[in-house]
Formats: structure tokens, C-alpha cells, sequence
């Protein structure tokens, strides 16, 4: 029989708020204020409870769920914002060294020669003079103020001025080139903009691009003081455009090979004759290289991207009209000089798409589209002069903005080494996960097992930074005796500055240094894999507050930091991947068995996909990267979580409430969080940020059991594909 005392004790203790439930198990406790990591996790869930409206259903519409109240079209673009911040408050604290005193220093002379357009574009003076120095240089009169072919259709001719615009005003045109691991690379054919532009989407812009042309024209004949008629004017744009998209239909139709060719070049040189001469070309780009007999020099090092696509180019061009092959090419010089026009030039719809990233791929297969650019016309302001003054350095002196990111978004050496070796354990968990997902896949054969193990075994990584980005040492002695004037007006710092460039560029080629390079610079808000070398690169700058925070609990870190790591790692194994063997070489990763079921795996995602944008087949690679992706950060992070055990709970209301796994889902609905989820473009190669949220989701029973999402429900189909499952 209870006691007295037990009665009392029971009044007593229901009056205090309940820390169990009915069966007595104890609520998961929310973080305490005096926690190391409180201001990460509060962060964080005034962030997502901002961007989420509750009376949805997360089973029914659980984008609008997490991300109804988004006020950005792109967190990455917000991130990358604040990364050049980051580099503008960087470089204006002191430091005693070489190296930052020269970055100082640039920083400052640009402020100063871009105070206003009219400093930077003398009233067409700049551009008149870029003009008659290129006409002096190939003693050719402009083929619109004078239609004479006297001097065009020669083959070194047009590899002369190509190589010409490429090397001096990085404007590639019949031909592109890069730098890449002790390799030149000569690429396919760049057009004002990506050959999809032309073929999928002309009507949307074309009459707006020639309103554009004309515009760009009319200018620089003002500058020159000549003139042109209307009519003559009207079909000398409308034989550019012509010939521009002509040659994108054709580049459109031929297959796309990632492959890197080293016996290509030696083809180009043999068939150069007729159209585009290869050696012309290769004297003109190597301008800065201090080397003798350059191009016997180059011969071990050149290789050839997309050979079929130049040769096709080269066949296109040989036969026809050389004059306005010409035009064509100061056109697009012309654009490429944007910031000296005496009034900003006209632009058009596919401006704005090229500028925000859209249906842009410029490194490897890319987790987003590359972040918005500015605009390069001028602007007065402070604000406009420091973060374009900051993103002109880190193009140039990329290593010394990058560690001037690396000081000030890290600043403790202590915390810098634990945040490396976290992205790296998270690396390592995502790698551990995939192995074990492929492991499980009923239709995979022992052979095509033993070639996926091998490809994960042998895939190569840049994360975060290079160590020796910290050494001042060899910043000092990369960069020593870089001497300028600080009077140098705009164009005569571009070319300087652009000549350095390309000297540590070319300087590397022939370098006796075995360790390589970091990639692309670590302020990048973005990641990529590479499927000719098996490598993937996730930088610094993608690691940021919304996306990830070191003291974020598991769930978060894994739900996008280790969602974007295994997006890239998982491309290996997406339809474009697995046409590559452990060496990045064109080998079959899978015997005929298991392609037969993984292209049945396949068409499910096109079809799945087909029906929201009738893009599936353009989109399939993104798609299945993020499938394979999301299910292998999930399980890392269950991983994880069985060996550790859960972090506390979000703080206050109503985010306390989320359990670790809905909190996993949550943030990899913040990665796709906009205000414009569903603006995707016919030519994007990724799917909308709202169909890579719905996809996905309707793929994961994890997600359904976290959410109890009723079978049937919208983000719970009965039917569903089974992405490397």
C-alpha cells in the first residue's frame, strides 16, 4: 500500500516539466547555452526556421515545408559574397610579409584606377587603341569598314589572330586552351556563349543578341570615326549570328569525349592547312614562355580535348566566307572589352544567363552551376571597386588570396587543423558508405564489384587547401620581383597583370616541382569530380556558414557538407562515370551483366525525372549523383551516429523538436532552398533546386520513416527507383 510520503512525492514531481515520456524513456535534451557549439546550432535554427513554413506537410510538399520563405535565389551566390568579404577585410589588415605587401599594394592601385568608368574607359581612347594596334599587328583593315579579302582566308592568318585574342585578352574563340597538370590543353570551339544557348534556346534571345552586336559595333566605329549604313550595318550582324549558330548546330550533333588525347596534336598540325594553322596558334599563346624552340618543347605536352569537335570546326571554316570569319572575331573581341566602351553596351537574355552560371560546366561535372559574375562595366562605387578589385587579384595572385581566405576564415591554427581533419573524416565515412552501398547491389557481378572498389581505391582528392598555401616563405618567392608603376592606368595593368599570369602559368608547364597545384581557388562556392583523372576537388569556400559549420551536430554536417562530397565522389559512378576505369582512362567500368541493370537503374531516374521536366535525359548524371549521393551521407552519418551516439537537440521552439534524422533531411533541403525553386532553363544540366529536392526525397524510405510519411503520399510513391540499391 503507498504511503503518505509517495503520495506527496508524486504531487510533487507533476509539477515539474516532464523529462520522459509514457514508457519512461528520457526526451533527447536540448544544447545548453554554456555549450562550445550553442551559437552554431542557434545559428543554424533561426536560419532554417526562417526559410520554412510548418503548415505544410513535409509528405506532401516538403520543399515548401523547409523552404517556402527563402528571400535568395541562390545561398551559393550569398556564401560567395561573403567569401570576397571575407578577402576585402582580409587583405586590408597588416601583415609583415613580401608576399602581402605586394597583394596590398595591387589592391590598392586597382581601387584607385577604377575610381570611375571614365578612368577605366578614357572615353573609347583604350578601345581605339586595342583596336589599331591589333589592325597594325596583322596589317588588316576591319572586314566592316572595308570588305576587301585581300588579306583574309589564310590559315596561319586565322591562327594568328585567335592565338592572338586567347593569349592577350583570354578571349577563345576557334580554339581554347588551359594549363592543367603539367599538360597543355588545347579544347573544343567557344562561342559567345554555350553551344546549347544556340541550339536549344535561340529563339528566346537571338533578336535581343543582334540588337546586342549592333550596339558593340556602332560603338567601336564611332570610336574610330567611320561609318557604316544601316543596311550594311543590319547584314554584317545578321552573317555573324549566322555563322555562329551554324557552327553550334554542328559542334551540337557530335558525341562529347572527355577523354584526353596525346597523338591529336600532331593531327591538328597535319590538316592545320586547311582552315586554322595550329603552329600559328601555339607561337602566339606561348608569347610569355621562356623557353627555346617552343614548339618542339610543347610536342610531349599537348593534349587534345574533344578532337572530333576541332576537326569538325576546321572543316566548317575552310569553306567559308573569310570576311566574315573575320568579323566574327572582332565581335567577339569586342565583347570580351566590355569595360572600355565609352556607354555600357546593350546585352541581351543569354548575357544574363552566361553571367549567372546558367548551363555553364567550366570545371568538371560541377555539384551547382557555377556562381553568378558581376558585370564587368564599371562603377563608382566603393563597394562595386573593392569586390571586383578582390576577384581581379584572386584571379591573378590566386595562392595569395587564397591565404588570405584561409587567415581569415581561419584563423586558429588549432581549430584550422581540426577543421581540415573533420572534412576529411567525413570524406573518409562517405567513401566507407559508398563502398558498402555498392557491396550490397544484388545485380552487380563480382568483376564489376572489383572495379568499383578499385575506381574508390584509387580516386584522388584536393580538400579544403594545400598546406603550403600557409608557408610565407615560398609566397615570398613565388611572387618576388613583380615590380610595377602605382601610375598605370587600367588596360596597362589588365595586360601586366594578365602577362604574369600567364607566365606562372606557362613557368609550371615546364616545371621540374612535383606537387601539384590546388585545382581552382579554395574561395570557390562550389565542388567537382573529373573523370579523366578519377579526382574530385571540394575547396574551402564551399565550406561555409549556411552549408557547414564545425560545430554543427552530425545530422547537418552530413546532410551537406557530406552530401556534396558524395555527390562528387558518386559522379565516378553516374552514366558519364562509369565509362571510366580507376586511371580516368575510356574503359568500361562494368562487364555487360551489370550495364544491362544499371541502364535499367538509369531509365528509371530519366523517366522519374521526365515527369517533372522533360529533361531527364539531359539531366540523368546530376540526378544520379544526387540519389547516390544522399543515400551514402545518410548512412555515413547513421555510421557515425552508432558509434558516437546523437548530439543534443536543436535549441527552443520548434526546432527542438526535430529528431536527428529529420534534421538530416532538413538541411539538405537548405542546399536547395530559393526563392525561384522551379526557374530551370531547357539547356540546364542540372535539374530545378526544387526537383532535386523532390526527387531525391521520393527515392529515400529513409526520409519516409523520419517524416512517417504515409505510402502513396507525394514524397512517398509506392512506386520509386532504386538508385544503386
Amino acid at each position: 500500500m503507498p504511503s503518505i510520503f509517495h503520495f506527496f512525492l508524486a504531487v510533487g514531481l507533476a509539477g515539474i516539466a516532464k523529462a520522459h515520456n509514457d514508457l519512461n524513456i528520457p526526451f533527447p535534451k536540448e544544447i545548453a547555452e554554456d555549450n562550445d557549439n550553442y551559437e552554431a546550432y542557434k545559428y543554424f535554427a533561426k536560419y532554417a526556421d526562417y526559410n520554412m513554413e510548418r503548415e505544410n506537410s513535409p509528405c506532401l510538399n516538403f520543399y515548401n515545408y523547409s523552404c517556402q520563405y527563402a528571400n535568395i535565389s541562390n545561398t551559393a551566390l550569398l556564401i560567395s559574397k561573403e567569401n570576397i568579404a571575407q578577402v576585402v577585410r582580409g587583405i586590408k589588415k597588416e601583415r609583415n610579409t613580401e608576399w602581402y605587401r605586394l597583394l596590398r599594394r595591387e589592391f590598392d592601385n586597382c581601387l584607385h584606377r577604377r575610381i570611375s568608368p571614365e578612368a577605366v574607359h578614357q572615353n573609347g581612347t583604350v578601345l581605339k587603341t586595342i583596336l589599331r594596334e591589333l589592325a597594325q599587328e596583322f596589317r588588316l583593315p576591319f572586314p566592316f569598314i572595308s570588305t576587301t579579302t585581300s588579306h583574309a582566308g589564310l590559315p596561319q592568318q586565322f591562327g594568328d589572330v585567335v592565338g592572338y585574342l586567347a593569349q592577350r585578352f583570354q578571349v577563345h574563340t576557334f580554339l581554347s586552351y588551359k594549363i592543367k597538370n603539367r599538360k597543355l590543353i588545347l579544347g573544343e570551339p567557344q562561342l559567345a556563349y554555350p553551344v546549347k544557348y544556340f541550339t536549344m534556346a535561340f529563339d528566346m534571345f537571338g533578336d535581343g543578341y543582334k540588337e546586342s552586336i549592333t550596339d558593340y559595333i556602332t560603338q567601336v566605329l564611332e570610336v574610330l570615326d567611320t561609318e557604316v549604313s544601316r543596311l550594311e550595318l543590319a547584314k554584317i550582324v545578321d552573317d555573324v549570328v549566322e555563322f555562329e549558330l551554324r557552327l553550334a548546330r554542328i559542334l551540337e550533333v557530335l558525341p562529347v569525349d572527355d577523354a584526353l588525347r596525346n597523338d591529336a596534336a600532331q593531327e591538328l598540325v597535319k590538316n592545320a592547312g586547311q582552315s586554322l594553322d595550329l603552329k600559328a596558334y601555339l607561337r602566339r599563346i606561348s608569347k610569355n614562355v621562356r623557353q627555346p624552340d617552343v614548339f618542339a618543347a610543347l610536342t610531349s605536352k599537348i593534349q587534345v580535348a574533344q578532337p572530333t569537335r576541332l576537326q569538325a570546326m576546321q572543316s566548317f571554316i575552310a569553306g567559308y566566307n573569310p570576311v566574315v570569319i573575320l568579323n566574327y572575331l572582332i565581335v567577339r573581341l569586342a565583347r570580351g572589352l566590355r569595360q572600355y566602351f565609352p556607354r555600357k553596351p546593350k546585352e541581351c537574355l543569354a548575357d544574363q544567363w552566361l553571367r549567372d552560371g546558367r548551363g555553364v560546366q567550366n570545371i568538371g561535372t560541377a555539384l551547382i552551376p557555377p556562381t553568378p559574375q558581376m558585370d564587368p562595366y564599371p562603377v563608382a562605387t566603393m563597394d562595386w571597386r573593392e569586390v571586383a578589385c578582390a576577384e581581379t587579384l584572386n584571379n591573378i595572385y590566386t595562392y595569395l588570396v587564397s591565404r588570405v581566405f584561409i587567415d581569415e576564415n581561419l584563423p586558429d591554427l588549432k581549430k584550422r587543423t581540426e577543421f581540415v581533419e573533420r572534412i576529411k573524416t567525413i570524406t573518409k565515412s562517405v567513401t566507407n558508405a559508398l563502398r558498402n552501398q555498392f557491396a550490397k547491389v544484388p545485380w552487380l557481378t563480382p568483376a564489376s564489384k572489383e572495379a568499383i572498389f578499385k575506381k574508390l581505391d584509387n580516386m584522388r582528392s584536393a580538400l579544403v587547401y594545400d598546406k603550403w598555401m600557409e608557408n610565407d616563405e615560398y609566397l615570398d618567392k613565388r611572387y618576388r620581383k613583380k615590380e610595377f608603376a602605382d601610375n598605370e592606368d587600367e588596360h596597362s595593368a589588365n595586360q601586366r597583370l594578365n602577362n604574369l599570369k600567364q607566365e606562372l602559368e606557362w613557368s609550371s608547364l615546364f616545371a621540374d616541382e612535383t606537387h601539384q597545384y590546388f585545382p581552382i581557388p579554395i574561395i570557390t562556392v562550389n565542388a567537382y569530380y573529373e573523370p579523366s583523372s578519377n579526382f574530385f576537388c571540394v575547396p574551402l569556400g564551399i565550406l561555409q556558414r549556411h552549408f557547414f559549420d564545425i560545430n554543427y551536430p552530425a545530422a547537418l554536417q552530413y546532410g551537406i557538407a557530406g552530401f556534396v562530397i558524395a555527390h562528387e565522389i558518386s559522379h565516378g559512378f553516374d552514366p558519364h562515370g562509369v565509362r571510366y576505369n580507376y586511371k580516368g582512362e575510356k574503359v568500361e567500368l562494368l562487364d555487360s551483366t551489370s550495364k544491362e541493370s544499371f541502364n535499367k537503374m538509369v531509365q528509371c531516374v530519366i523517366a522519374q525525372y521526365n515527369r517533372r521536366h522533360h529533361r531527364g535525359e539531359y539531366t540523368q548524371t546530376e540526378d544520379v549523383a544526387d540519389n547516390t549521393g544522399i543515400r551514402a551521407a545518410f548512412n555515413a552519418y547513421k555510421a557515425e551516429q552508432g558509434l558516437h551516439g546523437s548530439d543534443p537537440q536543436l535549441p527552443q521552439k520548434p526546432l527542438n523538436h526535430y529528431t536527428q534524422d529529420q534534421l538530416f533531411f532538413n538541411a539538405y533541403a537548405q542546399l536547395q532552398c530559393s526563392s525561384h525553386p522551379t526557374n530551370d532553363l531547357p539547356f540546364e544540366s542540372h535539374s530545378s533546386l526544387f526537383d532535386r529536392l523532390h526527387g531525391v526525397m521520393q527515392n529515400m524510405r529513409h526520409f519516409q520513416a523520419a517524416y512517417h510519411c504515409p505510402i502513396g503520399s507525394e514524397y512517398a510513391p509506392e512506386e520509386y527507383c532504386h538508385v544503386w540499391l
